[in-house]
């Protein structure tokens, strides 16, 4: 088992808009789905989840694509984590097409506890036998980067949250949070393909929610969105 994980896949009809290029969703559940197998290989993946009540959650991504997959291109995800710290796992993906490199993405993902919905430190065994590969790093000191929040009057589309959009941690996956942008800027005649996307996921939204509220906001050729309830806003960042 090796620091480098590839997953390779072609695009099928099924992770396509209508334009045939791969959605935001289907991008980030490749990222997921490698990311998932890495971590098994190393029993600190969906493993973890039963035998110690813990769990891995993404809190911050940035991501720059230099064009997007479509059908029927074959496509590699190759994913490697830089380290692991305390409660942080930094975890970079890269997007490989015809041996062209197509997009780069850095990952920040936190260990919790999932009964008490708290931080929790990465075990020392699995902080010492997990193999990171501390280079070729996309977006540096990704822990310190701080995004700004739509304006409260800017423009809103409300999206109802579906069953699918709930995952294993019984709250939305990441995944859904990408249909929910790329369906509000479809709303607001925005372009639906940004090159680039920086996120920060600061709560989940519960199951229960009924319904979602997508903001936008346009600020210097960039689009500013937040993704919440009526109560708080549960992640937010930027476009471009």
């Amino acid at each position: 088992m090796d620091s480098l994980y590839e997953l390779t896949q072609r695009i099928g009809y099924f992770q396509v808009d209508q334009h045939h290029s791969i959605r935001l969703s289907s991008l980030f559940q490749l990222f997921q789905e490698a990311a998932i197998h890495h971590a098994n290989q190393w029993e600190i993946g969906t493993s973890i989840m039963e035998d110690k009540g813990e769990s891995w959650i993404l809190n911050r991504v940035a991501m720059q694509l230099d064009r997007y997959p479509r059908l029927d291109e074959t496509v590699t995800i190759q994913t490697w984590a830089p380290r692991l710290t305390q409660f942080k796992g930094f975890r970079e993906f890269r997007i490989v097409v015809g041996g062209e490199t197509i997009g780069r993405i850095s990952t920040l993902w936190l260990y919790i506890n999932i009964e008490k919905k708290a931080f929790s430190k990465i075990p020392f065994e699995i902080e010492q036998a997990f193999p990171v590969r501390p280079d070729d790093i996309y977006f540096e000191s990704l822990d310190r980067l701080r995004l700004p929040k739509p304006k409260s009057n800017s423009l809103a589309t409300s999206i109802s949250l579906r069953y699918t959009d709930i995952d294993g941690n019984h709250h939305v996956n990441n995944a859904a949070y990408m249909d929910m942008i790329q369906t509000a800027l479809h709303h607001q005649n925005l372009d639906t393909r940004p090159r680039t996307v920086e996120i920060q996921f600061a709560r989940e939204i519960s199951p229960d929610a009924e319904s979602v509220t997508v903001q936008l906001e346009s600020a210097d050729e960039k689009t500013i969105f937040g993704i919440g309830t009526a109560e708080e806003v549960a992640a937010f960042g930027r476009l471009a």
